[in-house]
């Protein structure tokens, strides 16, 4: 916390009020369902990189050659199958991205 510290008049009405807090259970149970989950906080971080087609290429073309080189150095044609996964997906998000941009939504 930033600046003077707290004095004990101040301190137990802020108690106080934690306590009131802690007991409205209408407010916990709305607080808990704003909680972000981790697939959440995936979620909201891919649809955020998603909106810049300068990373979303950025991140097909680094993970892509990352599995390629992975491929390549562990000598396992398995490798290739998510790589090949990720480009398919990929250009998939951008040929539906640019169909929906020329009005053509049926891609």
């Amino acid at each position: 916390m930033n600046g003077p510290p707290l004095s004990s008049q101040e301190r137990r009405i802020l108690e106080e009020i934690e306590a009131d807090l802690r007991t409205d259970r209408d407010l916990d149970s709305a607080l808990s369902g704003m909680r972000m989950t981790l697939l959440r906080r995936a979620r909201c971080a891919a649809q955020s990189w998603g909106r810049d087609p300068v990373v979303l290429r950025l991140l097909l073309i680094l993970g892509s050659v990352g599995l390629l080189c992975l491929a390549i150095v562990v000598r396992a044609s398995l490798v290739l199958v998510p790589a090949v996964l990720l480009w398919v997906v990929g250009v998939s998000v951008l040929l539906r991205r640019n169909a929906r941009r020329r009005g053509n939504p049926e891609r």
